[in-house]
């Protein structure tokens, strides 16, 4: 959110919100701010420190079916956890990883569903998303908006599992996707999203205290 033009210092500014980007004009020199809520950082942070906790959260989230596959509350907030903090500091392309790998790396184990894991094939296009709605609304309401962190970390969790329960109940119905998946696409996931969102930000808020 922009609070007064950078080029004259001007508090008028006329909003214009779009979906990924918001645009401020200033009523006074006429200069457009441009907002991509993608770009938004918690804080300001160096290139090379980025990279490191890019690759440091892709690990994380990566190694963490494998080694915890069959704990899913355990499995899922620690890769929810990652997802968050992808939000609040990494940019655009650099947050994908973390959204797209963990859920191949289960299929590609087949251990957090056992014999049921085939059909998370059906499930793996609707995870991306869910995961992508998750990073979006921290982006948009917390980061952009300011709205407070743990409002935002519920309307965010609430809209993930809401997502992927509504897609597996028309799988259910239509496709003959066994009910369990049900419990793991909807409760599951909102209690992963909710304790993953909460480590996460505390995890922020102890990085903010101890910085040199």
């Amino acid at each position: 959110m922009v609070h007064q033009c950078k080029e004259c210092g001007h508090h008028k500014l006329f909003r214009n919100e779009g979906t990924f980007v918001a645009h401020y004009k200033c009523e006074n020199c006429g200069y457009v701010h441009q907002v991509n809520f993608f770009e938004l950082q918690a804080e300001k942070i160096s290139l090379m420190q980025e990279n490191v906790e890019s690759i440091l959260y892709a690990l994380i989230a990566v190694l963490t079916p494998f080694l915890l596959g069959h704990n899913q509350i355990l499995t899922g907030t620690i890769v929810n956890t990652m997802l968050v903090l992808a939000a609040l500091n990494l940019k655009t392309y650099k947050i994908l990883p973390i959204m797209i790998l963990p859920s191949i790396a289960t299929l590609s184990i087949g251990l957090l569903f056992g014999s049921l894991t085939p059909y998370l094939v059906w499930m793996i296009l609707p995870i991306w998303a869910g995961n992508f709605l998750l990073v979006y609304v921290i982006k948009t309401l917390y980061l952009h908006l300011k709205k407070n962190k743990w409002m935002t970390a519920i309307v965010a969790s609430i809209m993930k599992a809401a997502f992927l329960f509504l897609v597996a109940m028309i799988l259910v119905l239509t496709q003959g996707m066994p009910a369990v998946f049900l419990t793991a696409m909807g409760g599951m996931q909102l209690i992963t999203a909710l304790l993953g969102a909460f480590v996460a930000f505390g995890i922020q808020h102890g990085k903010h205290i101890f910085k040199p």
